[in-house]
């Protein structure tokens, strides 16, 4: 499965399909509502995250929701994604790691119609220039992007969209590589820029991006 370079205290959990296993109540609300199969990969990505948090040596029973993100204990920090066929979470302490964000996407071509909704004319210019596959270069720029926002996200409790950022530069050898982001407004507390690593096999590209405490 797909790993991209991090940091070896970020503790790295995934799987290629549904974990059995039950919500706490407090973890259950979130869903209550939702399809057997949005139930599942939630369920999954919550048993992955109490994982990594062990492995980074937290006590952590349930792990809320708070605007459809996780809520995670004090001093830890972390990530959840899911696509078909993959579920990863990721965790630290905020010890070494202020805040992390990750994203995994089918490897496969990002329609013509979404590039130009998540990416700049200047952004596919650079792909075209630097990737032999441009529509395969997109799913990784947006993998990347979703990566940002969850870190921005985490960081700020804002919004940010996918044209409030910009590639600078794309390096991507169809196995991994890095992609490195520019926010078009600085802001006080979060890098004006942010280096997005990644990694793809067996179908999945999954991209991470974190802040060093």
């Amino acid at each position: 499965m797909p790993r991209p370079d991090l940091p070896t205290h970020l503790a790295w959990r995934d799987t290629t399909r549904d974990l059995p296993g039950r919500l706490l109540p407090s973890e259950a609300s979130a869903v209550r509502r939702a399809c057997a199969s949005r139930r599942a990969e939630f369920t999954t990505g919550r048993i992955l995250a109490r994982a990594a948090l062990r492995d980074v040596g937290a006590s952590v029973s349930a792990i809320g929701t708070r605007h459809r993100a996780p809520v995670w204990p004090v001093g830890f920090c972390g990530s959840i994604t899911h696509c078909a066929g993959y579920r990863a979470a990721v965790a630290a302490s905020t010890t070494r790691i202020r805040a992390v964000g990750i994203d995994a996407e089918p490897q496969l071509p990002l329609p013509a119609e979404l590039c130009g909704e998540v990416l700049s004319a200047s952004e596919i210019e650079l792909l075209a220039d630097t990737a032999a596959h441009v529509s395969f270069a997109c799913r990784v720029a947006f993998s990347a992007k979703e990566s940002l926002y969850k870190l921005w996200s985490a960081v700020t409790g804002r919004w940010l969209g996918f044209h409030h950022a910009h590639i600078v530069r794309f390096h991507w050898d169809g196995a991994g590589g890095t992609i490195r982001l520019r926010l078009q407004t600085p802001v006080r507390d979060f890098p004006g820029e942010i280096e997005v690593s990644g990694a793809a096999s067996d179908g999945i590209v999954v991209t991470a991006a974190y802040i060093p405490s």
